[in-house]
């Protein structure tokens, strides 16, 4: 069994009665999550959740979403209860990035339904429920998972069913999976709490003294001056050459790329040949997220790690390549994303994944984005050798702007996307 010095920290939120944290704390007082509930957070007092948490005599605090210093409230918070796990009932907002730093792999959510489907922002309490009867959905039930940084997204740990009953409403479900949740949470937490250990090996209380003292782990490699020096050079007279070749490529509102400091590149993807022009068209070295399948093959994965590149997951959140994307950034580095995730087939800029909104909120680099036309003339989709496009390739830089992690997700998003509209008309 646990050693009790793996505890709980459960957040809740604004709404609710608490009755998920009510069970969750009531198995772990019962010995059947080896690990007691240390302390309950909310960020409003007098809700349903924390008067079920004082009258089970639990720890309870009280932190404002709106605080500035919400995040590190949070995690010092976190750090004196001595919490080894959080877990999240009623706590509808994505967890500050840190806060997932902190613990990694150890903060559990509990959704109703079964995911993915009906899952996301929004999807929470009744909208669930009405969503799962109007799709005609058989069966539903409650899914226990991790918690990333996207909603709903992190991995499945364990998935509980029961049928959607003829002339069911958004509410008779709601009670038949509130029941499974009741029973799911303590299930899913004890089986990762038996699995992983008594003690994170490098402890909680480390990784957000690291935070405070403002240090930082060593990262990977950065470009070293022979790669600025003599690698670079090298990559720029070939790539420029090529291109001439293919194009060429005019490049406009160079004077505004950032001479010094972090800075993340956000362009359009029309074809393979991309990353060679937006190197062409940037004046300092890069740091390339590209799919993991290429870094597979021999010689074009040693030439992407000479060059520093980095491999991300598709088709699923990558947590650990977008947290490269902030070490590099945290350095001072400048790292480029193409934020629709993959090629255009028909030239036209395709939705862009959360994901780099994330990068920025976390790093605090500068964000600036970049207009491709023509490439895919000179590499047409499915290509594999080029061609010469027989009309001018073009990049154009946009003004750098600089978030803050005030600014939310959405606005992030909103602002990259109108630039590449933009760059691209």
């Amino acid at each position: 069994m646990e050693s009790p010095v793996s505890k709980v920290a459960i957040l809740v939120g604004t709404h609710g009665r608490g009755t998920n944290m009510r069970a969750l704390a009531e198995a772990c007082a019962r010995g059947d999550v080896p690990a007691p509930v240390a302390l309950v957070v909310s960020p409003k007092d007098g809700t349903g959740a924390v008067e079920a948490a004082r009258e089970l005599g639990l720890r309870v605090e009280i932190l404002p979403y709106k605080d500035p210093d919400y995040a590190a409230r949070l995690l010092k918070a976190l750090r004196d209860a001595g919490a080894r796990w959080v877990c999240l009932a009623g706590y509808m907002r994505l967890l500050p990035l840190d806060v997932l730093e902190a613990f990694p792999d150890r903060v559990l959510n509990i959704h109703p339904a079964l995911l993915p489907k009906f899952g996301g922002k929004g999807m929470f309490g009744r909208h669930v429920h009405e969503a799962v009867l109007a799709a005609g959905e058989p069966e539903s039930g409650c899914t226990v998972h991790l918690v990333n940084e996207l909603y709903d997204e992190g991995r499945i740990l364990l998935q509980k069913r029961c049928p959607v009953e003829p002339g069911d409403t958004p509410e008779t479900l709601a009670a038949r999976v509130l029941a499974l949740e009741h029973v799911a949470y303590a299930e899913a937490l004890a089986g990762e709490v038996s699995r992983r250990g008594a003690v994170d090996p490098q402890g909680v209380e480390s990784r957000i003294g690291d935070r405070e003292s403002g240090t930082q782990r060593r990262g990977p490699a950065v470009h070293g001056p022979v790669f600025r020096w003599v690698y670079l050079p090298l990559l720029k007279l070939f790539a420029g050459f090529l291109l001439f070749l293919l194009g060429p490529l005019r490049v406009s509102g160079k004077r505004r790329f950032p001479r010094s400091g972090p800075v993340l590149i956000l362009a359009n993807h029309l074809a393979d040949l991309d990353p060679v022009a937006v190197q062409v068209a940037c004046p300092r070295p890069i740091h390339f997220m590209g799919k993991s399948e290429l870094f597979a093959m021999p010689v074009l994965g040693a030439f992407l790690r000479l060059y520093k590149a980095f491999p991300v997951k598709r088709g699923e959140p990558d947590r650990g390549a977008l947290k490269l994307a902030v070490v590099y950034l945290r350095a001072g580095e400048v790292v480029c994303v193409f934020p629709e995730g993959q090629l255009s087939e028909d030239g036209a800029l395709q939705p862009l994944k959360p994901g780099v909104a994330l990068i920025v909120r976390m790093s605090g680099a500068q964000v600036i984005c970049l207009g491709l036309q023509g490439t895919q003339r000179a590499l047409p989709y499915g290509a594999a050798i080029p061609r010469p496009a027989f009309r001018t390739l073009r990049a154009r830089w946009g003004e750098p702007r600089t978030f803050t992690k005030a600014d939310d997700v959405a606005s992030i998003m909103a602002w990259a996307e109108a630039q590449l509209r933009e760059l691209t008309t």
